[in-house]
């Protein structure tokens, strides 16, 4: 099993995950293939001791953003996956947030979405900042890494 795993201080910054991903995924040479390699986001687990902000899902953002990030930056080499499949994969799963740490179910999730690699990350800390009628910003610190089912597993 592959982990590359990087913190960052989630600020909305438009190089940070793509960097993450090129990071992780260059030294396997999986950025050169001729053949676009499939990555999907799943939905962010959060820790308990984040705060919770009524109608809002911080790891479901997260993932939102992230996914965002990689459609605008990601190389013609590496294919995302929509969010509406993540999550359609994900509910087939009934996953839990726990089940990022369990390889089985990820390499499941990779499966059931056609992904040949998954970003999968924790929310670790998040604030609120300047509540208002005309908006808020948020900063978050996020744990991200980049899954990668082994050789041998079942492959989309």
């Amino acid at each position: 099993m592959r982990h590359d795993s990087w913190v960052l201080r989630w600020i909305g910054t438009a190089a940070a995950l793509p960097l993450v991903v090129a990071l992780a995924l260059a030294p396997a040479g999986l950025l050169s293939a001729a053949t676009p390699e499939t990555i999907g986001v799943v939905n962010f687990a959060v820790r308990p001791s984040v705060q919770s902000i009524p109608g809002m899902s911080p790891g479901r953002f997260a993932a939102d953003d992230a996914t965002a990030l990689l459609q605008r930056t990601a190389p013609a080499s590496l294919s995302v996956i929509s969010r509406k499949t993540m999550t359609h994969a994900q509910a087939a799963l009934s996953w839990r947030d726990s089940d990022i740490t369990n390889s089985a179910r990820l390499v499941a999730l990779a499966v059931g979405a056609h992904a040949a690699h998954l970003v999968i990350g924790t929310v670790d800390r998040l604030s609120v900042e300047g509540q208002s009628t005309s908006g808020s910003g948020a900063r978050a610190t996020v744990h991200i890494q980049v899954f990668t089912p082994p050789r041998g597993s079942p492959r989309p």
